[in-house]
C-alpha cells in the first residue's frame, strides 16, 4: 500500500511539473532566439550595410480596392526603401503561390513595381512555404550567402537564427508593424521558435 502511494504521488508530480517544464522550455527558447539575433536587427535604412540580395519574407495576399495587409505593405515599402537608398541591387520576393488567386508572389511583384522598384532587381521564389524554405533557398536557387532579410521583429529574428543556422551571413531590416497585433500570432511565434529550433537540429546534424 505504501509503494503504492509513493508511485502515485511521483506520477501526481509528473503529471504536474512536466507542462511547467514543457511551458518554461518554450519561453526561454523564444528568448534564446532573440538574445542571439538582435543585434543583427536595424531599424535605420542610413545604417545598415550594403548587401547585393535581399530577402523580403511573404506577409500573406494582398488585393488592392479590397483590403488592406499593413504587414505585407511595410515589407514591401521597406525593401522599396532598401533599393532606392542604394543598399541592396536585387530583391528576392519569397512567398507562396496556391492558386491564380492566392499568389503572394505576384502581389508582392505588383506593389515592388508600383513602388519603383524595376522588373529586373525583383527574383521570385515560389516555393517560400515557410521561413525555413524561403531562408534556405535564398542561398540555394539564387546563391546569396550574405543578404539583408525584411520582415518585421518577431520573425525576423526567427529568420535571422535560421540564416545563422545555414550558414548565410544575414542582417535584418525591420519593417513597421502591423498597427495591431492579434493574441494569436504572439502563440504562433513561440511555436513556431520551437519548430525552427528543432528545424536546426535536424539541419546540422543531419537528421533529416
Amino acid at each position: 500500500m505504501k509503494k503504492l502511494r509513493v508511485i502515485l504521488l511521483r506520477t501526481l508530480l509528473v503529471i504536474i511539473l512536466l507542462p511547467v517544464i514543457v511551458i518554461l522550455c518554450i519561453f526561454l527558447n523564444y528568448h534564446m532566439i532573440g538574445l542571439s539575433t538582435h543585434h543583427k536587427i536595424y531599424t535605420s535604412i542610413s545604417e545598415i550595410p550594403s548587401r547585393e540580395y535581399t530577402l523580403v519574407l511573404g506577409g500573406g495576399n494582398y488585393r488592392p480596392g479590397w483590403w488592406v495587409n499593413h504587414t505585407f505593405n511595410h515589407r514591401m515599402h521597406t525593401s522599396a526603401r532598401l533599393f532606392k537608398s542604394e543598399k541592396t541591387e536585387k530583391i528576392i520576393a519569397s512567398g507562396m503561390k496556391l492558386s491564380e488567386e492566392l499568389d503572394e508572389v505576384a502581389d508582392m511583384k505588383l506593389v515592388l513595381l508600383e513602388y519603383g522598384v524595376p522588373k529586373s532587381a525583383i527574383l521570385p521564389d515560389y516555393q517560400g512555404l515557410r521561413t525555413w524554405s524561403s531562408v534556405e533557398r535564398s542561398k540555394q536557387i539564387y546563391g546569396a550567402d550574405s543578404i539583408i532579410i525584411v520582415s518585421q521583429h518577431g520573425q525576423l529574428e526567427r529568420a535571422l537564427f535560421i540564416a545563422e543556422c545555414i550558414g548565410i551571413n544575414a542582417i535584418g531590416m525591420e519593417a513597421e508593424p502591423s498597427p495591431w497585433k492579434h493574441r494569436y500570432w504572439v502563440y504562433r511565434e513561440y511555436l513556431a521558435r520551437v519548430k525552427c529550433t528543432l528545424d536546426c537540429f535536424s539541419y546540422l546534424f543531419n537528421l533529416n
